[in-house]
């Protein structure tokens, strides 16, 4: 499954506020962050996937932790500033 079709279907259960959600077989490596999105949501299914996320600490504590770690993901996401530095190298030229 691509990232792509996993966030339609994410994007189609919030619409639809659904309270289970079925994902298991999917080949997912990672859950996107708009999981967290799925306020809702009471069953989350995620067997047989190569899943390398939460951290171990989070899913010890249960389902609802899980989705609020991948909910402040979510936010941290929309904080983010992107800057830049630049350094303008050269002579430097006088007039005396």
């Amino acid at each position: 499954m691509t990232n792509q079709e996993l966030l339609e279907i994410i994007e189609q259960a919030a619409k639809n506020k659904v309270t289970k959600l079925d994902l298991s077989s999917k080949g997912l490596k990672m859950l996107p962050a708009e999981i967290g999105q799925l306020t809702n949501l009471s069953q989350l299914y995620l067997d047989n996937n190569p899943l390398e996320s939460p951290p171990p600490e989070i899913r010890k504590k249960g389902f609802r932790a899980i989705l609020n770690f991948y909910k402040q993901q979510l936010e941290q996401e929309s904080d983010r500033l992107y800057e830049a530095k630049l350094l303008i190298v050269g002579r430097f030229y006088r007039k005396t």
